[in-house]
């Protein structure tokens, strides 16, 4: 896990298809949203996937492994060791809870960033 202005970036693999299986990606949490990278420098630039974690829940299949699930993705990750993993549920949840409060509150939705359009528009359906 690395710092990035604030921002706790986290290196997983994540399995992508049956022919490339699982390739390292980095992955940040910020404002209720899960976004990952192919690497450090497409950070803050080319987001190549994201999760709205308001209604995520995650299954551990092992102490490393863990599926991530909301209405619309599911996602398989894999740490390096388990105090990451427990590291990353830990801030999943704080964000994920963070969000449910923020939407307590408020009647409209907005979308977290420009580069998020795509997320954003399936959220809307």
């Amino acid at each position: 896990m690395a710092n990035t202005d604030s921002v706790k970036t986290f290196r997983f693999q994540k399995w992508t298809n049956a022919l490339f299986r699982y390739q390292n990606r980095f992955f940040i949490i910020q404002d209720g949203w899960l976004q990952y990278y192919r690497n450090m420098d497409e950070i803050g630039n080319t987001i190549r996937g994201s999760m709205n974690l308001a209604n995520v829940s995650f299954e551990k299949i092992n102490s490393r492994k863990i599926m991530l699930q909301n209405d619309s993705r599911k996602m398989f990750l894999l740490a390096d060791s388990v105090r990451e993993m427990e590291e990353f549920l830990e801030e999943v949840n704080r964000n994920k809870s963070s969000k449910e409060k923020q939407n307590e509150y408020e009647d409209v939705t907005h979308p977290p960033r420009k580069s998020n359009t795509r997320a954003y528009l399936q959220m809307m359906k």
